[in-house]
């Protein structure tokens, strides 16, 4: 990037484009910010596409052991005052365990 910032006198100016080794100092700054985040949103979509299709793969195979209604209906469970009585704290008596 530093080399696309390059001005005179530390570059050889001319009128041609390929006959200068000068560069230009805002230009080079926004593209290298652009291609950064540009980037960053291909990779993080493709893994973030990569872990949808592994999730939904595993739950549409037949041989799977959860299923989406077993997702269900321990989200239904753990919502209820019952497992939860602090609300949020995550915490399931260990009586409660022998019905997951």
């Amino acid at each position: 990037m530093l080399e696309l910032m390059t001005e005179p006198p530390y570059c050889i100016a001319s009128t041609g484009y390929h006959d200068s080794s000068c560069g230009i100092s805002q230009s080079a700054l926004a593209y290298f910010i652009l291609i950064v985040y540009i980037m960053a949103h291909i990779i993080t979509n493709l893994f973030i596409a990569q872990i949808i299709d592994t999730i939904t793969f595993g739950l549409l195979n037949e041989d799977a052991m959860l299923s989406p209604r077993n997702l269900t209906n321990y989200q239904t469970l753990w919502a209820s005052a019952e497992y939860d009585p602090l609300y949020m704290l995550c915490f399931l008596k260990m009586t409660k365990l022998y019905l997951y």
